[in-house]
């Protein structure tokens, strides 16, 4: 604040220029001389003077907001105990070599068969991948082998992953992917088999049609696979419109859909109501790949994502039956996303790990050791208030849900720390898949010396196996073949072997033991460009310096967890640091780009580089995207006071499920929310950046406002003590979208504490909407003239239009510089006096006016 003080007698105001921006601009949106008075406690005046109202800047470094926590995986370690990770990359060529070795020699080999006699008409030959070695299964039809779309494609897919390019060399797999597309019997769509029919399991349905899609997504040049999508787009259409009505009664709680008869089918035996979540993945990649050739049936697609969707927002049962929930949970994070959305993200994902209601013992894998080896992140099943005693994890399960779960980062920064967390443990932990983790009387299969790499995982992983010579022994690598003898004749299952892949694209290791590389563009299909993206959490005890090598070019290193660039024009070989229990999504943007904003997203040179800017880091406002509910089922915010007829809105929320509502429609009452009182980090020369976003409609003459109140006192109590200072920031007219409001503020030494409302004058009428409100401490860097937290061209215009305000060789010298907001955890000492002038300040007002 730069304050210029004049007699008291003197009361005239000198209006400076004040401009608007939209949500899409960057722009000045007010500065303006407004009078303030500093008031005794009757209330009289004894000072007046002039300031020069705060500049509100629409800035693009934004910062992120609260982390959300996964209460399964809450229940894991920071990071295993022992550091034994696999070569997932190399385990993934390894399997795709052996898989697709057609010489191979030796029991049960080779693994995959070339059929000449395909059913597909489009093809010459064929080729299969059965779901276990050893397979003694054959096809009614033909007496052939049994090969299984859920083997045969994830291979394809995997090998793809790791850079094995699938449609070059003797066969083009890719191609002979068309073997398993169904196009009679009025099926159209992709089957677990070439003989296959719909209508007996829906996730046996679906998934092989996810599986050929990511296929599909990464071999553009294979042209031919496009009208047969077309096709399958449609099927899936038509699918979820008759299982929603066309959205007006959602039901997917079936066994399946029968794609021949367009029919539910119900088998009277079990349900799998996740189908409507792989239908909306479905639909959403139906929806890209039309935007822009076709954008009325795109559209026709991204409406059929809400009807599937809209079935899981009435129901809090977890739907969860086999794989296709992580696919719906990173559906609803990209619909919010890039649609503007309000799905529950937090349901969608807790659904993914937490214990099912469809399958009660289908949950991930706790913190539990068995046999003396930590599993915890695998997913699988155990039983209900038992715990882990007869666990089983499954290898296909827990590859396949990090393919969706993983770049859902990108799209919902929120769940960097809890998804790193995982990937960190389940990283360590699936190496127990793998025969070379056991010893021979852990292990079923430990006969089968086909594959010396020790590249084909187990199906799954018992806590213990029952019966027979090893009876009771802990830590058991099995399947289902052996363990019920029903036709393989080992229980190595390629067809979660054929995953591997995804760990294999998706994790790297770090100069840091414990510390990984998650890529979140590896599995992230049917998107728009996107610049490098990694996560990297650290579990250790404390902060850690991550080396990465950003070759010769020049780069702008932006972390979408904090929200801030943390790097300007850097090269080669470069160090960051992760704080511990912490997580930074790191974005290689080209140096110098144009930044610009829309809505809640950044981009830079129109590429989204963050999806979720809009909460700053640290933000002393607790529930500052109002979205935490107070209680379960209770329809109000968490750490809010509001008035009688204000609103917890879940229409007009800008952050992903709710915003705060004030509609007044009396002349004589004010209606207002209320942040509960905040203590301030105590220190000098402290600044603090406000932001929120804020739409209103309010009649002439009158003014909502947001009023900021400041204490030397602690926080006693739900309010705040003794409010000493008062700023109030005006809104009048009307802003029909969301615009965000930013300022920053020079905080006098004694502030302890503060509130920040947003309320209704007392002759006000109209309404308005709050969401993403941020209050942070921004550390001051010489040549921050806008302070704003970081030193970039806006600094330098700032600088141009007063030089008075600062050094320019400051701007030059710290150019790129960033720093972090100051943690709320300092410690804070005793409150001390706070005295502006001579005497008691009891209340100083400023007042920001926001005009259209």
């Amino acid at each position: 604040m730069i304050f210029d003080y004049i007699s008291a007698g003197e009361q005239h105001l000198t209006p400076v220029h004040h401009e608007h921006h939209t949500k899409q601009r960057l722009a000045a949106i007010s500065s303006a001389w407004r009078y303030f008075a500093f008031q005794d406690s009757k209330g009289s005046c004894w000072f007046r003077g002039y300031t020069v109202l705060l500049m509100c800047m629409l800035t693009v470094n934004a910062c992120a907001q609260n982390q959300f926590s996964i209460p399964s995986i809450d229940l894991l370690p920071n990071a295993p105990s022992t550091n034994q990770l696999r070569d997932w990359r190399q385990t993934a060529i390894d399997f795709d070599t052996l898989a697709f070795d057609t010489t191979a020699t030796g029991q049960y080999l080779p693994l995959v068969k070339i059929d000449t006699t395909p059913v597909s008409p489009q093809l010459t030959e064929s080729f299969g991948l059965a779901a276990y070695v050893g397979e003694t299964r054959t096809f009614g039809e033909t007496g052939e082998p049994v090969h299984e779309a859920v083997s045969s494609l994830a291979a394809v897919l995997g090998g793809t992953l790791v850079g094995v390019n699938k449609s070059a060399g003797p066969y083009n797999w890719v191609s002979m992917a068309r073997e398993y597309y169904v196009n009679r019997n009025g099926q159209y769509i992709v089957l677990n088999s070439p003989f296959s029919v719909s209508g007996g399991s829906a996730w046996y349905d679906i998934y092989p049609n996810v599986l050929f899609y990511q296929i599909a997504d990464r071999y553009p040049d294979e042209t031919y696979l496009g009208p047969i999508m077309d096709q399958i787009d449609q099927r899936f259409y038509d699918a979820v419109g008759v299982l929603t009505a066309n959205g007006a009664a959602p039901n997917f709680n079936h066994t399946a859909y029968n794609f021949r008869t367009r029919q539910p089918v119900d088998n009277g035996v079990w349900r799998e109501p996740d189908m409507g979540l792989g239908m909306a993945w479905m639909q959403h990649a139906a929806y890209w790949r039309n935007q822009d050739s076709n954008p009325g049936l795109a559209a026709q697609h991204l409406t059929a994502v809400d009807w599937a969707l809209s079935y899981y927002v009435q129901t809090s049962a977890n739907p969860d039956y086999e794989i296709l929930s992580p696919f719906g949970a990173y559906t609803a994070a990209r619909m919010n996303a890039e649609h503007g959305r309000n799905y529950d993200i937090q349901k969608f994902v807790n659904w993914v790990f937490d214990r099912s209601n469809a399958r009660p013992t289908k949950i991930m894998i706790s913190g539990e050791q068995w046999g003396g080896e930590e599993v915890g992140g695998l997913m699988g099943f155990t039983i209900p208030n038992i715990g882990d005693v007869r666990g089983y994890a499954f290898s296909m399960n827990t590859f396949a849900t990090a393919m969706p779960m993983v770049p859902l980062v990108r799209y919902e920064d929120r769940y960097s720390q809890a998804i790193g967390k995982w990937m960190v443990n389940v990283a360590s932990a699936a190496r127990l898949f793998y025969g070379d983790a056991h010893s021979n009387q852990s292990q079923s299969s430990e006969f089968w010396t086909g594959d010396p790499n020790s590249a084909v995982a187990y199906e799954g992983l018992r806590h213990h196996w029952l019966g027979g010579e090893f009876d009771g022994e802990e830590l058991y690598a099995a399947g289902d073949p052996l363990t019920y003898n029903w036709g393989p004749e080992t229980d190595f299952a390629i067809y979660g072997s054929a995953m591997s892949g995804v760990f294999g694209s998706i994790i790297k290791t770090t100069n840091v033991e414990k510390i990984l590389q998650l890529d979140l563009l590896a599995t992230d299909s049917f998107r728009g460009d996107a610049h490098p993206t990694y996560l990297y959490y650290n579990p250790l005890a404390n902060t850690q310096s991550i080396a990465i090598d950003l070759g010769s070019g020049a780069f702008d290193l932006y972390d979408a967890v904090a929200n801030r660039f943390v790097a300007r024009s850097v090269s080669g070989q470069q160090m960051f640091d992760v704080i511990a229990g912490e997580a930074v999504q790191l974005v290689l943007v080209p140096a110098g780009g144009l930044e610009t904003r829309q809505g809640r997203r950044l981009l830079v040179n129109d590429v989204v580089i963050d999806y979720n800017a809009s909460l700053l880091a640290n933000n002393l406002i607790r529930n500052g995207d109002v979205d935490e509910r107070i209680s379960p089922g209770t329809a109000r915010p968490s750490f809010w006071h509001y008035s009688s007829s204000a609103k917890w809105s879940a229409e007009e929320a800008l952050s992903p499920t709710h915003s705060l509502e004030i509609t007044d429609n009396s002349p004589t009452a004010s209606e207002e929310w209320r942040s509960y009182a905040t203590d301030v980090p105590a220190g000098t020369d402290r600044t603090l950046k406000l932001r929120w976003f804020w739409q209103y409609d309010a009649a002439a003459g009158d003014e909502f406002q947001a009023r900021l109140r400041f204490s030397n006192d602690l926080v006693t109590s739900l309010d705040l003590v003794n409010p000493l200072l008062e700023m109030n920031f005006l809104a009048l007219g009307l802003a029909s979208e969301f615009e965000m409001f930013e300022t920053t503020i020079d905080l006098p030494d004694g502030i302890r504490s503060f509130d920040l409302t947003f309320l209704s004058g007392s002759s006000a009428i109209g309404s308005m909407y709050v969401d993403d409100i941020s209050v942070t401490l921004v550390e001051a860097i010489p040549g921050d003239f806008d302070g704003d937290g970081d030193v970039d061209g806006h600094d330098f215009l700032r600088w141009q239009h007063d030089p008075s305000m600062g050094n320019l060789l400051d701007w030059q010298t710290n150019y790129g510089a960033a720093t972090p907001p100051l943690s709320a955890s300092i410690a804070v000492p005793e409150s001390t006096s706070f005295l502006l002038v001579i005497g008691a300040v009891l209340c100083w007002s400023c007042r920001c006016v926001i005009t259209h």
